[in-house]
């Protein structure tokens, strides 16, 4: 843990004269401007001249850089000069934030020493910024822990001029560390140092070309605020972050499938649901030794007196109230069953996709039918160029895999009306229940 700012006895003394912990304007007096100058100093070296919130550099040596509040001071005057709710950060954070709250008990009269709990976002002193921000190619801030989310949204580190400052520092950092090895290499005569050097450089525009598609995916993700906001929206609900996380390609596979056989799905629902069907499928069941009987027990068996075109009174009795009641003859059902027999034996993972896009509709702030066709005619191709590469950095490759999946979720809702998502949950739910 690091230490606050110490006020010397004078500086107390100072502060106590000259400030009633009541206005916080008072701040603002000529007469604090040294002891600011020396607050600022302090935090600026104990923050490695970075604003402790987004962690872009600051440049030092000048009175324009603000001297951060955590608990703002104007809500909370008393708390204004205590040296656990200073801290240092750039101009955008510090008006981002502006007067917001984060305090969880805005109404306590005591600063909640050492209690990171009391806190909604990251606190200077008494949390630890990597285990609840993870920030991407050195561009994206992402969310590690409900605090991490609530600090990116309080202090709007999703911002688009955020990106071009951190994607211009990551640029130069690269360019400079190969630079100076460059004029290293001129310098030596070792042909053991000179291949050494080659290989670092090497690596480094190695590193360089990996990164560079993904840094420039994360710089136009953060010009389109509607996709940003939508995946920092999405993690920040973990129960979603987590469905779409473990959602495979196959499952996918067959939420297209199961729409393309909407029609045979729904006539099977029927067809297990009617009396005279229900009366025979469930005395077959019970010959089985099966008690309890549902419809997942009655889909199982039609399928199997259909696929294997059993011959028995029963049997044929089904196939006859099928040919007179919904026009299909044996050899159509038949082979209509057959043709859907993945799907079939897959309808929870069609569930759980359902599940998925009824979970995000009712979240009003996840909005990715607001995500335009445009933006992801921008976004996809860089990435399928990230997902291509070789060697690219788990963080990376999980946030491209993460948007390739939230479009294809977006394209499902715009697809689909709500009426029509009900009818398809519907007709599945009577089909495994």
């Amino acid at each position: 843990m690091t230490n606050p700012y110490t006020f010397t006895q004078d500086e107390i003394d100072l502060v106590r004269n000259n400030f009633n912990f009541i206005d916080s304007k008072l701040w603002t007096k000529e007469i604090f401007t040294e002891l600011k100058r020396k607050i600022r100093l302090y935090l600026l070296t104990l923050n490695d001249k970075k604003c402790f919130y987004c962690k872009t550099d600051l440049v030092s040596g000048t009175n324009t850089i603000p001297i951060e509040h955590i608990v703002d001071k104007g809500n909370h005057p008393l708390y204004t000069f205590e040296p656990h709710n200073l801290t240092i950060s750039c101009n955008l954070c510090n008006s981002g934030k502006g007067t917001t709250e984060v305090l969880f008990n805005p109404n306590t009269t005591v600063y909640p020493f050492n209690n990171k709990d009391a806190f909604k976002i990251i606190h200077a002193y008494y949390d630890i910024y990597d285990l609840h921000i993870r920030i991407d190619s050195n561009v994206l801030h992402v969310g590690l822990s409900e605090k991490g989310h609530s600090t990116i949204e309080i202090c709007k580190l999703f911002r688009s001029k955020l990106a071009e400052e951190k994607l211009l520092d990551y640029r130069l950092s690269i360019s400079h560390e190969s630079e100076l090895l460059m004029e290293k290499l001129t310098r030596t005569k070792d042909p053991n140092e000179m291949a050494r050097i080659i290989n670092l450089v090497s690596k480094i525009l190695d590193r360089f070309s990996v990164n560079d598609d993904s840094v420039r995916l994360i710089s136009l993700m953060q010009q389109e605020e509607n996709i940003l906001l939508s995946v920092e929206k999405i993690r920040s609900k973990r129960v979603i972050a987590q469905i779409i996380d473990n959602i495979t390609d196959m499952q996918l596979s067959y939420f297209e499938m199961f729409i393309r056989k909407i029609d045979i799905m729904k006539f099977l629902k029927n067809l297990i649901s009617d009396r005279s069907i229900k009366k025979i499928l469930d005395e077959l069941i019970s010959k089985d030794g099966i008690n309890n009987i549902n419809h997942s027990h009655r889909l199982n068996k039609i399928r199997d007196i259909i696929e294997n075109n059993f011959s028995s009174n029963d049997c044929d009795q089904i196939f006859l109230v099928i040919k007179n009641k919904y026009s299909y003859e044996k050899h159509e059902i038949q082979a209509e069953i057959v043709n859907s027999r993945d799907i079939l034996i897959n309808l929870f993972e069609v569930e759980k996709m359902l599940n998925l896009i009824f979970k995000i509709r009712q979240n009003t702030s996840i909005r990715l039918v607001d995500i335009t066709e445009q933006q992801k005619n921008l976004i996809i191709p860089l990435v399928d160029k990230v997902l291509d590469r070789q060697n690219v950095p788990v963080s990376e490759k999980s946030l491209a895999i993460l948007l390739k999946k939230i479009f294809l979720i977006r394209d499902l809702m715009i697809r689909f009306s709500s009426e029509n998502l009900l009818d398809y949950r519907d007709v599945v739910v009577k089909l495994i229940s």
